[in-house]
C-alpha cells in the first residue's frame, strides 16, 4: 500500500499535476514601457510536504513559456532582480530591458528534492511604445472661490526602480508625491497638488505630466492628462465709465456704465450716491443716465449673482464749479516742538483748477495775511492762533476752516500761584501749563506731599493743557513747617517755584505773593508802599528763607510755636 501511495506522488511531480497547494499568485498581464524594466508581483505556495525543503538554496528562475528559455536566474543572472524572499513564498521579480512582448512561467528550484515549474499560472508582459496616461481625480474641478482643492495624479509605476516623474502645470500650490501599492501588489506613482481656489484659476486647464525614464538609454517617454478648472465667485473689478468723459457742464446729461466679472454672471446692476456716511439709491441697471449739477456727491455701482455683491470705487463727475472741500494739512502731523518749523498744505477741488492760494492768521474777528502759495513754511509757537488758507479759481473762492497746530513746550508755573493762611490752615495753589499736560507734585521739606487728615491735596485743569493744584495744610499748632515746593513737570521739561513765610507786624494775617514780574509797574506807582511792606518783610534777618533755589516756593520753620512771624504769608521780592 506504502509502495502503491509513492508511486502516485512521483508521477503526479514527473507529470507536472498539481498535488496539494501547487500554486502561485500573480497578474495575468502586465503593460511595460518599452526598454524599460518591469516588476512582477508574485507569491506562491507548495505541496506542505515540501515545507522542510523550502530553504537557502532555492533559486526562482523565470522561463518563456513559448521555448522554455530562462530569461532569469537568481543565481547567475543580472537581467533582473529577485525583489521578494522565496523563504517567505515571495517570488516578486524585477526582469529589466523588456523590448518585446511574451509569455513568462515562474520555476522554483533548491538544491534537494524542491524543483518544480508553475507552468500553469503564467503571466503575459506587454511592450508598449509609448507609456499609459496618468489619471486625475477628481476629473471634473467645479469649486467656489476660497474652497481648499486637492487634486490627486496617479501613473503606474511597472518597473519599481524607474518610477514616473509626476509635475503640475500650471503649478498652483504644494504637491505631495508617493508611491503607493495597488490591491493587485503593483505600484502606483501618485502627487496631490493643494491649492485655494481663486478666480483668477477660474477657466485655466490643470495639466499632470508623467515623466518616464527607459533603461535602454533610448529618449524618455511621457504622457498627461488636463481637466479644465471651474470656479465660482462674486462679482469683481467692478468699475464705472463715464460718457462723456471729461468735463462736464453743470446740468449736462451723462450716461453711466457699470461693468463687472462674475461666474455666475451678475443679475442684478444698481446705483447709489454717496452722502457723507450714507448710501442714497439712484437707480438700476447696467446702464443709467442722470443731470450733474456742481454739488453732485461721488457716485458708485453695485453687481449682484448668487454668490455675492461688487462694490465699484466712488467715481466724480468732472463738473466745472468753484473751489470747494478746502483743506489744510500740516507737516509733520500731531504735536510739534515750540520753534519747529512746519509745512502747511493747502488743497481744494474745483474746476477748472485753483491758480491763488492765501493763507491768515484767524486774531479773533481779524484775519491776518500771513503768506501765499499752495504750501507754506511757518514757525510754531505755544502762543500760535488758528490759522486757514483760502482757495480761489475763475469761478470763486473757497475757505477751509480753522486749524490749530497742537504746538508742545515745557511746563511753566504761572504768577497766580499764591497761599493765604488763617489761624487754623495755610491754603496754597500752583498754577502750570505745558503741552502735553504737565503732572503737579508738592513737596514739604524736600519729600512728597501726600494726602493725609491734615493735609488735603486737590486738582483741576487749567485751560486744556493747565493744572491747577490746592493744597490745605490743617493744625498749624501741631506742625512744624519748613520749605513747600510746587514741581511741574512734562516729557520736556520742568518747573519749580517757592513760597515763603515771613514777618509782618502791620498787615495782620495776610501777605499776598508779589509776581516780580509786576514789579516795575507797581513800583513806579506805589515806590514808598513797596519800600516799606519789603523793610517789614526783613525786619528780622534770623527768620528769613535760605536762597538755595530761587525757583522753589517754601514755607519757612522756625522753633517758635506760637509767633506774629507766622501770621504773614508774601512773595519774596527777587
Amino acid at each position: 500500500m506504502a509502495g502503491a501511495l509513492t508511486f502516485l506522488l512521483i508521477g503526479c511531480l514527473l507529470q507536472g499535476v498539481q498535488c496539494g497547494q501547487w500554486r502561485v499568485n500573480m497578474l495575468q498581464t502586465i503593460e511595460v514601457l518599452r526598454g524599460s524594466c518591469v516588476t512582477i508581483p508574485c507569491s506562491f505556495d507548495i505541496n506542505s510536504t515540501y515545507n522542510n525543503n523550502l530553504d537557502q538554496t532555492c533559486k526562482a528562475m523565470w522561463k518563456k513559456r513559448s521555448n522554455n528559455e530562462v530569461v532569469f536566474d537568481s543565481k547567475t543572472t543580472t537581467n533582473g532582480e529577485l525583489i521578494g524572499k522565496l523563504t517567505d513564498r515571495d517570488c516578486t521579480t524585477t526582469l529589466n530591458n523588456m523590448v518585446s512582448d511574451d509569455t513568462y512561467y515562474f520555476r522554483l528550484e533548491c538544491d534537494n528534492a524542491l524543483k518544480w515549474d508553475f507552468n500553469n499560472d503564467l503571466i503575459n508582459i506587454v511592450t508598449k511604445a509609448d507609456p499609459p496616461s496618468p489619471t486625475l481625480t477628481p476629473s471634473t474641478l467645479e469649486v467656489e472661490e476660497g474652497t481648499s482643492v486637492s487634486v490627486t495624479c496617479s501613473a503606474p509605476a511597472p518597473c519599481l526602480s524607474h518610477p514616473p516623474t509626476l509635475t503640475w502645470s500650471p503649478r498652483l500650490g504644494d504637491s505631495q508625491e508617493t508611491l503607493q501599492e495597488n490591491q493587485d501588489k503593483t505600484k502606483v506613482q501618485t502627487s496631490v497638488l493643494t491649492f485655494t481656489a481663486s478666480h483668477l484659476h477660474h477657466g485655466q486647464n490643470i495639466s499632470c505630466t508623467a515623466l518616464y525614464r527607459k533603461q535602454d538609454g533610448s529618449n524618455q517617454s511621457s504622457s498627461s492628462k488636463t481637466s479644465a478648472l471651474t470656479v465660482s465667485y462674486p462679482p469683481i473689478d467692478t468699475t464705472v465709465s463715464v460718457s462723456p468723459s471729461g468735463p462736464v457742464p453743470e446740468n449736462r446729461n451723462v450716461t453711466l456704465t457699470c461693468s463687472s466679472t462674475a461666474n455666475p454672471a451678475v443679475r442684478n446692476y444698481t446705483w447709489y450716491r454717496t452722502d457723507g456716511d450714507q448710501e442714497t439709491f439712484i437707480g438700476t441697471g447696467h446702464i443709467l443716465t442722470i443731470e450733474v449739477s456742481k454739488v453732485s456727491s461721488p457716485f458708485f455701482c453695485k453687481t449682484e449673482n448668487d454668490l455675492g455683491v461688487g462694490r465699484s470705487t466712488n467715481t466724480q463727475i468732472d463738473v466745472q464749479y468753484p473751489p470747494i472741500d478746502t483743506t489744510v494739512s500740516v507737516s509733520p502731523s500731531g504735536p510739534v516742538p515750540e520753534n519747529r518749523n512746519v509745512t502747511l498744505t493747502c488743497s481744494s477741488t474745483a474746476n477748472p483748477a485753483v491758480r491763488n492760494y492765501t493763507w491768515y492768521r484767524a486774531d479773533g474777528d481779524q484775519e491776518t495775511f500771513i503768506g501765499t502759495g499752495h504750501i507754506l513754511k511757518i514757525e510754531a509757537s505755544k502762543v500760535s492762533s488758528p490759522f486757514f488758507c483760502k482757495a480761489e479759481n475763475d469761478l470763486g473762492v473757497g475757505r477751509s476752516t480753522n486749524t490749530q497746530i497742537d504746538v508742545q513746550f515745557p511746563p511753566q508755573i504761572l504768577a497766580s500761584s499764591h497761599c493765604t493762611k488763617t489761624e487754623s490752615q495755610i491754603n496754597c495753589s500752583c498754577e502750570t501749563v505745558g503741552n502735553p499736560s504737565p503732572t503737579l507734585h508738592w513737596y514739604l521739606d524736600g519729600r512728597p506731599v501726600n494726602q493725609s487728615g491734615e493735609v488735603l491735596i486737590s486738582s483741576g485743569s487749567l485751560n486744556g493743557t493747565g493744572l491747577r493744584s490746592f493744597i490745605t495744610v490743617n493744625q498749624l499748632k501741631e506742625r512744624n513747617l519748613s520749605t513747600l515746593f510746587c514741581h511741574s513737570f512734562n516729557s520736556l521739561g520742568s518747573a519749580r517755584q517757592q513760597l515763603y513765610v515771613a514777618e509782618s507786624q502791620g498787615l495782620g494775617h495776610y501777605c499776598r505773593v508779589l509776581p516780580w514780574a509786576l514789579a516795575g509797574g507797581f513800583f513806579s506807582s506805589s515806590v514808598f508802599f513797596i519800600i516799606c511792606i519789603i523793610f517789614l518783610c526783613k525786619s528780622r534777618r534770623n527768620v528769613e528763607p535760605n536762597e538755595e533755589d530761587r525757583t522753589y516756593m517754601s514755607l519757612d520753620r522756625r522753633n517758635v510755636t506760637e509767633s506774629s512771624e507766622y501770621d504773614v504769608i508774601t512773595r519774596r521780592p527777587e
